[in-house]
């Protein structure tokens, strides 16, 4: 499965490097703990219970060269049908954030993206709700972008955009 010290995805905190394992009593109780840490928050720790099959499903190996050159060469052909509803648009990108699928990640920021550039030719304003899930699509998905092709979390859009002109 996965190594102390291998590079991983870990759902919505974005690539973290196993750290180890641990014992901490949890409500009185000693529970084992897989520690990640975030490798874009310096000083952070996250505990994952070793017996929460559910949140250990949520650590992934991260992507290589050719896995995001194939996501991004898919952008063009994602279908991105906007939900109107705000409370179900809100359930549906709550829920992809939180699998860490690369792919439905990448589905969401694309249709976000095209959703802001429509709200501003159109003079409206983009929810602050949207925002804050693109911010998070962004976060997790770019930063194992950025790792794999050794360049910065910022860098990731023009290196896309980049990628895309050259098709």
């Amino acid at each position: 499965m996965f190594k102390i010290g291998d590079v991983v995805t870990y759902a919505a905190s974005g690539v973290c490097r196993i750290a180890g394992e641990t014992e901490n009593k949890v409500k009185g109780e000693v529970r084992r703990h897989l520690v990640l840490n975030p490798v874009y928050e310096k000083g952070s720790t996250i505990y994952v219970p070793m017996a929460n099959q559910e949140l250990l499903g949520r650590i992934k190996h991260i992507l290589s060269k050719d896995d995001i050159d194939s996501l991004i060469l898919s952008m063009p052909d994602i279908n991105t049908s906007w939900i109107e509803n705000d409370a179900q648009r809100s359930e549906y990108f709550n829920k992809i954030v939180k699998s860490g699928n690369r792919e439905e990640l990448l589905k969401m920021v694309r249709m976000l993206y095209l959703h802001r550039k429509d709200q501003i030719e159109h003079g409206r304003k983009f929810h602050s709700s949207d925002e804050r899930y693109l911010k998070e699509a962004e976060h997790v998905l770019f930063d194992e972008f950025a790792v794999v092709l050794g360049i910065k979390p910022e860098e990731v859009v023009d290196f896309i955009t980049k990628r895309l002109e050259n098709v």
